[in-house]
């Protein structure tokens, strides 16, 4: 028995860790008494004492009355062979509702299924932030006018916008170097020593170059860019606008940097 203890002090340690940050809780059910047992997380959760006892069917008073049916299929889903997840919500007295999502494992033993619960509010309000700025990015680059491009820290371009409206590149041949071929072949040496530039000393650059357009014109274009510091690390973005918006690109070029860093970026 001694042997054995280590090896579970160290398991509980582990779900106790991955309860603290994954904001997860871990239950079992028996579906023959309906009794359910949980872990300090799943009470946690759920807003329960610890001490409670709990069964599925306190659970089902616990939600919303349009998602209880949801709750109630998942043992029949679940013995058919398959995983399930369910997103619900608990409602507590006049408070507003609140997400959490409910998963099940396929049952290893009869009438008894194993699962965790999750707080789905972070999660969803994370979504919705990042659409939020997604749009605000898009008006951002209707404004303005031209292209704007993100570029992580391996070089790849994972964020291209407006560029294929502009030159007719696919955003999937424009890869890590692949948008350079839309540059003047006399232009993209200079463009080279920019960007090796900005890297060496972390400052924002102003460069023209011409661009090869959809209609198979080259022209002379703004760009700027500038890096987004994340604690230690610096990733780079910027823009393009062709010359003829002069008043919107000396807009852009001065709240570029100010609206990436504010906006556009998510923080580390």
């Amino acid at each position: 028995m001694q042997q054995k203890q280590p090896s579970f002090v160290s398991s509980r340690h582990y779900m106790d860790v991955a309860e603290r940050f994954l904001d997860v809780g871990f239950w079992n059910a028996d579906m023959t008494t309906g009794e359910v047992r949980g872990t300090d997380g799943f009470y946690r959760i759920l807003g329960l004492p610890r001490d409670e006892a709990f069964s599925l069917h306190r659970w089902v008073s616990l939600l919303h009355p349009d998602d209880r049916e949801d709750f109630r299929s998942l043992y029949a889903v679940v013995t058919m062979g398959v995983s399930v997840s369910r997103e619900v919500r608990l409602v507590d007295g006049d408070r507003p509702p609140r997400r959490i999502r409910i998963a099940v494992e396929e049952p290893t033993t009869m009438n008894r299924i194993v699962g965790l619960v999750q707080d789905a509010a972070a999660e969803r309000e994370a979504k919705a932030a990042l659409y939020r700025e997604r749009a605000r990015l898009n008006a951002f680059i209707e404004m303005v006018g031209g292209a704007f491009w993100a570029r992580d820290l391996n070089g790849v371009v994972g964020d291209l916008r407006g560029w294929d409206s502009m030159t007719g590149q696919p955003p999937v041949q424009c890869g890590k170097e692949g948008w350079l071929e839309a540059i003047h072949p006399d232009d993209r040496e200079r463009i080279e020593e920019t960007r090796e530039a900005c890297e060496r000393d972390g400052l924002p650059r102003d460069i023209s170059y011409r661009l090869l357009y959809a209609d198979g014109q080259y022209r002379e274009v703004l760009a700027r860019t500038t890096p987004v510091r994340q604690k230690t690390a610096r990733r780079w973005s910027g823009s393009a606008s062709s010359r003829k918006h002069g008043g919107a690109i000396r807009w852009g070029r001065r709240t570029t940097r100010r609206f990436v860093r504010n906006n556009c970026v998510p923080r580390a």
